[in-house]
């Protein structure tokens, strides 16, 4: 589904512009209102093509205009004119559970993005369009790799390794806007279950029925969990960053 990933580059485009205003580095104009517009029917546009597996247009021209807006200029980065890419072939499943989530993710964000286009002072609803364009190009990445080539067949589940281990995972990524570089630090381990009554774990304060379902099928299909737990943990002495490994 490699088409998908340019869903995936607008989305987490338009992440980073409500990031922006949410920390006071970017302020909502007419030309911003405009734009996001802009940019939310082509998303609408592009998931039409998905649906029947057509050619997918190419977003730059509003990715490279949104770039600009972020940096405060008029100056736009000019790009080659690419054709629309040819039509991929999807995996039927993978594309329908990617399908139910992204159109209930664009109903959602037109919605807000109409209500704050009427009042600029919902600081809340530019958060909650921030974690719905992230769930958006979560999901056209997911959609785009498939469960990818290494991913154990169904009734086959990849083998334990011979001791438990914890597994330092980094993520180096480029500051949206021109920033530069930074490397996000972590690790992949297991934890232990917690009820929800025992009040260790709360519950996620919105949930979608689409990344449900989407986790849910490709639970059948793999016979293996792909989903990690994001989580955050105090370390002020730096003890993860000193580990061997």
């Amino acid at each position: 589904m490699a088409g998908i990933t340019a869903i995936g580059d607008l989305s987490h485009t338009l992440e980073s512009i409500f990031e922006d205003v949410v920390e006071g580095r970017l302020a909502r104009s007419r030309a911003m209102i405009d734009l996001l517009q802009l940019a939310q029917d082509r998303l609408v546009e592009m998931l039409e093509q998905v649906r029947n597996n057509a050619p997918l247009s190419n977003a730059d021209d509003l990715i490279n205009r949104i770039h600009a807006l972020a940096r405060g200029t008029n100056e736009i980065e000019e790009t080659e004119p690419l054709e629309a890419a040819a039509a991929p072939s999807y995996d039927a499943n993978l594309a329908a559970a990617f399908m139910r989530q992204a159109e209930e993710i664009l109903e959602s964000c037109d919605a807000r993005l109409q209500s704050w286009a009427l009042h600029d002072d919902k600081l809340p609803i530019v958060r909650e369009l921030e974690g719905e364009l992230h769930a958006l190009g979560t999901a056209a990445a997911t959609a785009a790799g498939g469960p990818g080539p290494h991913a154990p067949r169904p009734g086959h589940p990849p083998p334990a390794d011979a001791e438990p281990a914890i597994y330092p995972y980094d993520q180096e990524y480029s500051v949206p806007g021109g920033r530069g570089r930074k490397i996000r630090r972590g690790f992949i381990a297991l934890c232990r279950l917690e009820d929800y009554a025992a009040g260790v774990v709360h519950r996620h304060e919105e949930t979608h029925t689409g990344p449900k379902a989407d986790r849910l099928e490709l639970l059948k299909h793999t016979r293996a969990h792909f989903g990690q737990i994001f989580v955050l943990y105090s370390d002020p002495a730096g003890a993860a960053e000193r580990a061997e490994v």
